[in-house]
């Protein structure tokens, strides 16, 4: 008998076994509810995030749950702060240095 034949007999064997409900408690508040959302991720994103769910030995959806719960509070923060991504802060900073020297070259 194979394994999926034994476990399928050791299931049926156990559907017809009575069942003791006397420790039994009943959920009477409705389940949170969740929503679902696609993303795309590009390639190497999306293997680094397998690659550290792996390491954390739990499934990419709950690194990703993890990653919005920490990081979605820097959106929520007061209107005075601001949350710019680190390329586009280099290259704001960039453009304002080529800014400041071609102007200092125009002075002298």
């Amino acid at each position: 008998m194979t394994t999926s034949n034994r476990n399928r007999a050791a299931a049926e064997a156990s559907a017809d076994a009575p069942i003791d409900w006397a420790g039994a408690t009943v959920e009477t508040a409705p389940a949170a509810a969740s929503v679902v959302y696609s993303t795309r991720l590009d390639a190497d994103l999306a293997r680094r995030l397998v690659a550290q769910a792996e390491r954390r030995g739990i499934k990419p959806a709950a690194l990703l749950r993890e990653l919005v719960a920490q990081g979605l509070p820097a959106y929520e923060t007061n209107d005075d702060e601001a949350t710019v991504r680190l390329a586009d802060l280099r290259q704001a900073v960039q453009t304002l240095a080529r800014t400041i020297e071609t102007a200092a070259r125009r002075a002298a």
